[in-house]
């Protein structure tokens, strides 16, 4: 019998049947999502690992730490980037502050402790990578695991456990950058800040260079550190820790 032959009872029962399939196949599929979140959460907890990655016959799945960020405090963000902050933080209509990538970054890298405090060019050192192929790593790594673990596959010899710890520690040192950019931006303009103040209050050429530089040696002190802007950071967002699951499957012909 032709669908367009069936009574309004028969394709209401159908419909139900299609939307009862449809319920029983998601429950199903979250069942398995979460099994393999689980897996992947413990290797990211133990194993030191930002990403982790499962294949299959016909995909693969990626787990992900994450975060949720909010932002709590922004009058904190306007003191830290001034007129840089609409960089950081978009501010729409409706009163509703949405944190861009440039912030989420670092406040994840504080929240998790997710960055380490050396240069990428050591990092791989450590790892016995050829000159030629450190030279491509030191430019192309970015700290984004699929591109990096890819770029690293075909320009070393690093498999397994040991190319997943290379793949999370670059993340960290390129996070340490990202904060490293942020502090050097803002203490750069605090010392600018300082000597354009002192150019305006006194004639330049009345100024003693001994002076001066004793002013801008307190003006560096009392520069933002790294402590003091995670502080900043930490006060001024808040961080939820999420488990994110993506799917990559082979097309069906």
């Amino acid at each position: 019998m032709k669908l367009q032959e069936l009574s309004n009872e028969d394709l209401i029962a159908k419909l139900k049947a299609c939307e009862k399939l449809i319920d029983d196949a998601k429950t199903e599929k979250n069942e398995y999502e979460a099994i393999l979140q689980k897996r992947g959460y413990y290797e990211i907890e133990n194993k030191g690992r930002k990403t982790v990655q499962y294949f299959g016959d016909k995909g693969n799945i990626v787990i992900t730490k994450a975060a949720k960020i909010t932002v709590e405090d922004y009058s904190l963000l306007e003191q830290l980037f001034g007129e840089q902050v609409s960089k950081y933080v978009k501010c729409e209509k409706t009163e509703k502050l949405t944190p861009l990538k440039a912030l989420k970054d670092i406040a994840e890298a504080f929240s998790f402790n997710e960055y380490l405090e050396v240069d990428l060019q050591e990092l791989l050192k450590e790892y016995d990578i050829e000159p030629d192929s450190m030279m491509i790593l030191t430019k192309k790594l970015k700290g984004v695991y699929d591109k990096d673990k890819e770029l690293l596959q075909a320009n070393t010899d690093l498999s397994g456990d040991k190319l997943e710890e290379l793949i999370f520690f670059v993340h960290e040192v390129k996070n340490y950058e990202k904060i490293r950019k942020v502090l050097d931006k803002q203490n750069n303009n605090s010392v600018m800040n300082v000597a354009k103040e002192l150019s305006t209050m006194l004639n330049q050429k009345d100024i003693d260079e001994t002076v001066l530089q004793a002013i801008m040696e307190v003006a560096r002190n009392k520069a933002l550190t790294l402590e003091g802007l995670k502080e900043l950071i930490n006060n001024a967002v808040m961080v939820e820790e999420q488990i994110k699951i993506t799917a990559n499957y082979e097309k069906e012909e």
